[in-house]
């Protein structure tokens, strides 16, 4: 089992999460928005970058907001991340800039919906249970379309347009 301290900074409902920084080659820690009204995980490009992720290892795709507004973003494989302490693996994510300065991420459903998770207000503690055996997908394995925390089970406001770019 996993257990989140919550954070309530600027009324919002973050937890400390760790992806894989590609420049220094180990966790490093990052504040990311628990929305699950979020059918896929996001990342800042600032912070995309500073991991050392390159923007032509993407792909192009839409997303429509929950103001059924349709935008183009890219989407990212991040090659590992970390809950509480237990390592996950790579997951997808689209790149944006996120205008709260105070999360670098979103942690969306595409990772959130593995896991049965109660959220504890009085102790400010998210607990999350992997709902299967969850054993860490191989980086050069990982697929967009079928590797779990990716986009395969997603809903219907997902429309990807290229593989990858060149």
């Amino acid at each position: 089992m996993i257990k989140l301290e919550m954070d309530f900074t600027f009324n919002r409902l973050s937890v400390n999460v760790k992806i894989w920084h590609c420049k220094y080659k180990k966790f490093r820690n990052l504040t990311a928005l628990f929305d699950t009204g979020a059918n896929i995980s996001v990342i800042d490009i600032d912070t995309f970058k500073e991991f050392g992720y390159k923007l032509n290892k993407t792909r192009n795709a839409f997303v429509t907001t929950a103001s059924h507004s349709d935008f183009a973003v890219k989407r990212t494989i991040i090659h590992d991340l970390m809950l509480g302490n237990m390592e996950i693996g790579p997951f997808s994510a689209d790149i944006i800039e996120l205008p709260m300065t105070h999360c670098q991420m979103i942690l969306g459903l595409n990772v959130i919906r593995e896991f049965k998770s109660i959220l504890d207000f009085d102790n400010e503690i998210i607990e999350m249970t992997p709902r299967y055996n969850i054993e860490k997908i191989p980086l050069e394995k990982f697929e967009y379309n079928s590797s779990r925390f990716g986009e395969g089970k997603l809903y219907n406001n997902i429309y990807p347009l290229n593989i990858f770019e060149k």
